[in-house]
């Protein structure tokens, strides 16, 4: 390492300057020899002045020449050493995303538990920022086999322009396995960058992806499998197929809440804000301790400043109401429809109600409004046992107001009164470790 502030120069640019040292040496010393004799008188010895400054010369370029060689051998010692830390960080890196390598002629490909492995990149400017990963890369005939043939017995989810089949990789691995029913060749690139964004992205409450598939115009991703299925299919279990799962606990459905607030707070904390653009109880899966994790992240759009036009991929009922009047989605859009997904929680209503409206006496009609239009004036008006959801049995009255009030701040239908995401998560944490001094710093904070 060179001192700091100094100037830094390359091996062949150092020896020169050492060469230049010893001629300017030697010219020093053949001068000084001169003016050390004038004026003395000579002595009678056998060597002339010539032959002493001739020698004293020699002397100084022999010790320059052993300096000069010592430093070209300390140099290759610093650049071997420089080598070998290198050498070993590019291992570390290279072993948390891959366990072995192999050259091809297409570029750099390795071989993981589902197929070959490969450095996806994208050319969008967009995208330039985001850093390129390692994703496995699997061919459609082992995505295939993964899922015994696509078969009809293993589809977990049908509905929407791709179907999810369970699926179960080489290694032993439970899969889930998201297949685009109808994948457009233009839009493959899209795809590849997609799946570079979700491999770059970890943490413990986003779904992981574990590979992908573009053979031909496939677009398949393979992810991480969450045997508790959706949120939504918790809160809303079909009684009449079967589902005979209990229901979650308050605990367990702020528990859920603070989760998925921390996926989001982390995806709004990127150098460039992420946005999901699908939060919702469907996008948000279970694991056996009932730890959420938020999927979906396919449809998510970049943020390159404060806002971005883009198409929102969100059913009625999540969609923020100022998109409907500017177009525009920011990431309070999102703080939105984590409201909903609070008020879902609560209410164990889906995003789109039908509420019983009085068209004239005597004569009734429903109309289907959205949930918050359906809970807020309720929950305003403190009428609290005709929101919250039946099947919930136990739960602490504080806590259940304070989950409403949060919900509310979310929802607030101007978007500079919601608040960040990052108050919200705390809150979220807050109020799933209660205390006596945590519940009354909510209550100040949301009063």
């Amino acid at each position: 390492m060179e001192p700091s502030g100094l100037p830094v120069f390359q091996a062949p640019k150092r020896l020169a300057i050492a060469s230049d040292a010893i001629v300017a040496v030697a010219f020093v010393a053949l001068a000084t020899a001169g003016v050390a004799n004038a004026g003395r008188p000579q002595p009678r010895i056998l060597l002339s002045s010539t032959g002493t400054a001739t020698i004293v010369i020699s002397v100084i370029i022999g010790v320059l020449l052993v300096a000069l060689v010592a430093l070209g051998v300390k140099m290759l010692l610093d650049r071997s050493k420089a080598s070998k830390k290198s050498a070993q960080s590019e291992g570390k890196t290279s072993a948390t995303t891959t366990t072995s390598r192999s050259s091809s002629a297409s570029g750099r490909r390795m071989r993981g538990g589902g197929g070959a492995v490969h450095v996806v990149g994208g050319t969008d400017e967009d995208d330039a920022d985001i850093p390129r990963t390692r994703a496995e890369k699997w061919t459609l005939a082992e995505v295939a086999e993964a899922t015994g043939e696509f078969a009809q017995e293993n589809v977990i989810e049908g509905e929407g322009q791709s179907v999810v089949l369970r699926g179960r990789a080489r290694d032993g691995r439970e899969v889930a396995v998201k297949r685009c029913k109808q994948p457009l060749p233009e839009s493959q690139a899209l795809f590849l960058r997609e799946v570079m964004l979700v491999t770059s992205l970890r943490h413990p409450n986003l779904l992981s992806l574990i590979g992908y598939c573009d053979e031909g115009s496939e677009q398949i991703l393979i992810l991480e499998h969450m045997p508790y299925g959706s949120l939504a299919s918790w809160l809303r279990p079909h009684a009449d197929a079967g589902d005979s799962r209990p229901p979650l606990s308050f605990d367990q459905r702020v528990k859920i809440a603070a989760d998925v607030a921390r996926a989001v707070e982390f995806l709004h904390s990127q150098p460039k804000p992420i946005v999901h653009r699908d939060i919702k109880t469907e996008t948000i899966l279970l694991d056996e301790s009932l730890n959420a994790k938020l999927g979906g992240l396919g449809t998510r759009k970049h943020l390159p400043g404060e806002s971005s036009r883009v198409r929102v991929q969100r059913r009625k009922g999540y969609l923020d109401p100022e998109y409907c009047q500017t177009f525009v989605v920011t990431t309070k859009a999102e703080i939105f429809a984590i409201g909903v997904v609070i008020l879902e929680l609560i209410t164990g209503r889906p995003p789109v109600v039908e509420e019983e409206v009085v068209v004239k006496a005597g004569h009734n009609t429903k109309r289907a409004v959205t949930l918050v239009q359906w809970a807020i004036p309720k929950i305003k008006d403190e009428n609290y046992g005709l929101v919250v959801d039946e099947r919930l049995e136990e739960y602490d009255a504080d806590s259940l107001e304070l989950f409403m009030k949060i919900a509310m701040q979310c929802v607030n239908p101007l978007r500079r009164n919601r608040p960040d995401i990052g108050p919200i998560a705390a809150w979220l944490s807050d109020l799933s470790n209660p205390n006596a001094a945590s519940i009354k710093a909510l209550k100040a904070a949301l009063k």
